[in-house]
């Protein structure tokens, strides 16, 4: 069995997180010992660890083989591909604060896009500066907390967050027209694709990748592991890339949803009533959009996965050619997912299955089992326990949310949580939602009476996978309710 094999299987014993830990670390440090191999990074592995933003499961490895994502499939061919991971909520800063520290949002008390963890939760120790405060480099580049440079935090970095040189770099354009709109807009918009004949780095995905093959180039003389973060802008709106990216697909071969409504006995403020691309120069037209534009948005969201594709092959290729993968554990995750044209709207925003499902794969080297598939439902709040588990670090003494998945990366027929929770805010009203194996539930309620349900939805994904129709008010379907309604509340969300 291959060193570092062992090494994970060892991990992977029904231990007490701390007798793990130590027992890991002892037998590596042994075995490194007897075969005469030296200790010179220390016993614990490296993390890459890659955020994409607004990037649901919309690659090759998750089955939509129109998209063109080598890199990223390959990562899934050499370790554990997720295909039911769940985001805590479908909006940037309350997902990424959900996963960094282990805790739903109504225990963050992050739910919207101002708020800083460190006002709420100040003592709290994130994912980063755990591994950090044993003994790590933990490094930072892009978007890994929100965009913001008032919501970094220094306290999870070695050095100061990386961020590229923009006012928005959501919003950086590459052509000198876009660039004069976006200068005289509050928000630094303007049209809502760019296809520029320019290379990578014109765009701060391609800086952020520059930043990063740097620092990799010096850590890998370091002694000490580290955890390098890594943040990507795109596939968010504006839907900019290079040419090449765009040369890639054919907009003839853009297969557009023909779910163009809400669904069936659903809550009308199901979805925000604001639309995510009429914010830009070019869309002046309410959703759902003529066949035209929805093809040029798809295209350009299609261009921008391959372009950050791309970048993610870069990172993997130099952690090859720095000889560091077989002690890298690499983490690949979106922060939430994106409606491209279902129920008529392009956007996140909602507790539904397209903007709550989010791409997950985990490659360790040297495990058993790789290019698995794995069903069992898992959180985003699980990444931390995780992470900490495989890398044989004992969990700080903390309130936690998630639980280790750590048992998937080895045995592919471990089983997976009952359900996951989500939620979201908006037009005056919080959605609580759970998705269990067969159904999603969710209860809405007045932000003015968190306590009152006024709406609820149910989708059963056995016969409705889309989730088309509200099952709720089905007397059929009533104990399911109720039961469901009670797991709610036993997450002490809401009082019914």
């Amino acid at each position: 069995m291959p060193l570092t094999a062992l090494y994970f299987f060892t991990c992977n014993l029904t231990l007490s997180r701390l007798s793990l830990a130590t027992l890991g670390g002892c037998l590596l440090l042994l075995l490194q010992s007897c075969s005469g191999i030296e200790n010179t990074r220390t016993d614990h592995p490296n993390i890459l660890f890659i955020a994409i933003d607004d990037l649901r499961p919309e690659l090759g490895c998750y089955g939509v083989s129109e998209v063109h994502s080598p890199n990223i499939d390959r990562l899934a061919e050499e370790g554990t591909m997720f295909t039911r991971a769940y985001c805590q909520m479908s909006w940037c800063s309350p997902s990424r604060t959900s996963l960094m520290t282990g805790l739903y949002p109504h225990h963050t008390g992050v739910l919207d896009l101002q708020t800083h963890f460190r006002h709420t939760i100040p003592q709290i120790k994130t994912l980063p500066q755990h591994f950090k405060e044993n003994g790590y480099t933990t490094l930072s580049f892009g978007k890994v907390y929100h965009n913001s440079k008032l919501l970094q935090d220094s306290l999870s970095w070695s050095k100061p967050a990386w961020l590229p040189d923009h006012l928005n770099p959501i919003q950086a354009y590459a052509l000198e027209d876009n660039k004069e709109v976006a200068r005289s807009n509050p928000y630094h918009k303007a049209n809502a694709t760019e296809q520029a004949v320019v290379p990578d780095i014109a765009y701060p995905d391609g800086q952020t990748t520059q930043q990063v093959l740097k620092a990799m180039r010096k850590l890998a003389k370091s002694q000490q592991p580290f955890f390098l973060a890594v943040g990507y802008y795109k596939p968010h709106l504006p839907f900019t890339a290079p040419s090449q990216y765009w040369d890639t697909y054919q907009s003839d071969y853009m297969q557009l949803s023909n779910i163009n409504s809400l669904p069936e006995g659903a809550p009308p403020y199901l979805f925000r009533s604001w639309s995510e691309p009429g914010s830009y120069a070019d869309v002046s037209e309410e959703e759902p959009f003529v066949d035209s534009l929805s093809t040029r948005l798809k295209w350009g969201y299609y261009a921008c996965v391959s372009f950050i594709d791309a970048q993610v092959g870069q990172l993997l290729n130099e952690l090859e050619k720095l000889e560091m993968r077989d002690n890298t554990i690499v983490v690949l995750w979106g922060d939430h997912g994106y409606k491209l044209g279902e129920y008529g709207r392009w956007s996140k925003h909602s507790t539904m299955e397209l903007d709550t499902r989010v791409p997950l794969i985990v490659s360790v080297s040297g495990t058993s089992y790789s290019g698995n598939e794995i069903s069992g439902i898992v959180e985003s709040v699980d990444v931390y326990p995780t992470l900490s588990e495989l890398a044989g670090l004992p969990l700080p003494q903390q309130e936690s949310d998630g639980k280790s998945f750590a048992g998937f990366v080895d045995s592919p027929d471990s089983v997976g949580k009952d359900h996951a929770y989500s939620t979201i805010i908006h037009d005056g009203f919080q959605a609580h939602s759970l998705r269990t194996n067969r159904f999603r539930f969710t209860a809405w309620c007045p932000e003015d009476q968190p306590g009152q349900i006024a709406s609820m939805e149910l989708y059963d994904h056995e016969t409705d996978p889309y989730e088309t129709v509200n099952l709720a008010a089905k007397a059929s379907y009533r104990s399911t309710v109720d039961q469901l309604t009670n797991s709610l509340s036993q997450k002490k969300v809401f009082d019914p």
